[in-house]
């Protein structure tokens, strides 16, 4: 069965508004603008020169370098920082250009070497400065593309670059965007992936581990925002760890899958990343705590989406058991849980386009389409998730002890066996939602028996009742409660063993013992 990533359109949105918060947040600020030396006249003059260089396999003189710092550090990156709305529209195609027209070009390791230098050296200062945030956003993803040779290895200055980004907050009092921080992030996935220096890998485990356990909200992200951000930082992690887990990444990723305050999307994706060569040779880690958050993830996730298909199922009996063809996922991913009731897929304005011009456009008589009808499951969203805790599972077990095996085994078969019987086109929704609420009772018994017994020295001792002695209860006030109103349990005093220690040193010794 083929996979699917949890809730990929979310994470893309989630991106998106972190930008456009910060935009948008920014509008009345006035923004640090580089007026290029070079205009765009003299630049076109320079571009067959610039081209020409790019493609010498011998290194540039004088008289080169000369013409690649002209253009580049005086027009094409002052030109970056251009905050009119068009030029901001452009910043992706230009970084696109800078690498599919330039760098990739370059043909000697020198050029590539002086280019890569004015590079750091110009985007480090635009993404640390009082710039735009879609322009300091744009400057970082640039220092995460930068390779010491194309492809291969990243460049260790742009490493270093992203790094600094990342660990502090502002720099000369101009405070670092949360976006700026997301594509330093997306950068070290990027260099850990390819390799990068071991001086560099303990700054980045440092670095990604502060984002992915940070709790308290920056200014300018919203909570469901941030969680994202939390989840970059954990694929920095697990593109790191990816042969071996560490107690600290380990622990990072426990309390991920666990935290509530994260949306149930991020925690999924977050279990997601999970694989099993982390586990296979890892020391140190006690398996239990994930096994036991990924089991609390699945109580959650199946008590919503057993909620949804009780829902669907019970709005069928009001119907008289019928369901429409096709009431399963809205419009594939995104659904409900993105805000947008049509998803992505389904009947979109293509169709609605169709249906105006083949009624005969306005003329003819306006055709609104037909929203179908009847109560709706979204199918989809239930497979990304559940599968994504299957992963999960199977990944721990690849470490854990026989026993734990078996029970995480157990577990992810009876999740994956609804999520796959659900994939099918012909799979009828009425089915797929009665699984899933068998499933939700099934999986609820089966990690209620997970939970560790309570420790008994972890609880208090309770106090012992305290009880007035019978010679003391004599010579109590007139107005003490009267002894029919001691304790009904409480043995009459004659009836105690001459040779038995008062009540009230007894029960203390008894509640040391326990």
């Amino acid at each position: 069965m083929a996979r699917h990533h949890c809730s990929r359109w979310h994470s893309i949105v989630a991106g998106a508004v972190l930008v456009f918060a910060g935009i948008a947040h920014s509008r009345a600020q006035n923004f640090q603008v580089i007026n290029p030396p070079i205009n765009a006249a003299q630049a076109r003059a320079l571009s067959g020169q610039v081209a020409t260089i790019l493609r010498n396999t011998a290194a540039p003189g004088p008289a080169g370098i000369k013409v690649l710092d002209d253009f580049f550090m005086r027009h094409y990156y002052p030109a970056m920082t251009n905050v009119d709305p068009i030029a901001l529209g452009q910043l992706g195609e230009k970084r696109e250009d800078l690498f599919g027209r330039y760098f990739n070009q370059i043909r000697s390791q020198q050029t590539r070497d002086h280019l890569n230098s004015q590079t750091v050296k110009a985007m480090s200062a635009i993404a640390k400065g009082r710039f735009h945030p879609a322009v300091r956003y744009n400057a970082a993803l640039i220092l995460g593309q930068l390779d010491a040779q194309p492809g291969a290895r990243p460049l260790p200055a742009g490493t270093d670059a992203l790094l600094t980004l990342l660990e502090n907050e502002q720099f000369n009092n101009a405070p670092v965007p949360t976006a700026v921080k997301v594509a330093a992030l997306l950068g070290l996935q990027r260099h850990v992936r390819l390799g990068v220096e071991e001086a560099a890998a303990g700054r980045i485990a440092q670095a990604a581990l502060a984002v992915a356990n940070r709790e308290d909200l920056p200014d300018d992200a919203s909570a469901k925002a941030y969680g994202w951000v939390r989840r970059q930082a954990a694929e920095v992690l697990a593109a790191q760890f990816e042969k071996g887990l560490t107690p600290p990444a380990y622990q990072t990723f426990v309390r991920l899958v666990r935290d509530e305050k994260l949306d149930i999307d991020e925690r999924c994706a977050v279990a997601e990343l999970l694989k099993p060569t982390m586990f296979e040779n890892a020391q140190g880690l006690n398996l239990e705590d994930m096994t036991l958050a990924l089991g609390e993830l699945a109580r959650e996730v199946l008590d919503v989406e057993a909620e949804e298909a009780r829902d669907f199922l019970d709005e069928i009996l009001r119907q008289g058991g019928f369901a429409p063809a096709g009431g399963g996922a809205r419009g594939g991913f995104g659904g409900r849980g993105m805000g947008m009731e049509g998803g992505f897929g389904g009947r979109g304005f293509s169709e609605f386009g169709g249906e105006m011009g083949g009624r005969g456009g306005f003329g003819g008589g306006f055709a609104m389409p037909m929203e179908e009808q009847g109560p709706k499951y979204e199918k989809r969203r239930m497979i990304d998730r559940t599968l994504a805790i299957v992963a999960a599972s199977q990944a721990v077990a690849a470490g854990g002890s026989d026993e734990l095996k078996a029970r995480l085994t157990e577990f992810a078969t009876a999740i994956q066996t609804v999520a796959e019987a659900a994939a099918p086109e012909n799979a009828t929704t009425e089915d797929i939602t009665a699984s899933v609420v068998d499933l939700e009772q099934d999986i609820s018994n089966m990690v209620a028996q997970w939970a560790p017994p309570p420790v008994a020295d972890e609880q208090p001792a309770e106090e012992p009742e305290f009880e007035v002695p019978a010679e003391e209860a004599a010579e109590a006030p007139a107005d003490a409660p009267p002894a029919e109103e001691a304790p009904a349990d409480a043995a009459p005093a004659e009836e105690a063993p001459a040779d038995d220690a008062p009540a009230a040193e007894a029960a203390p010794a008894e509640a040391a013992g326990n």
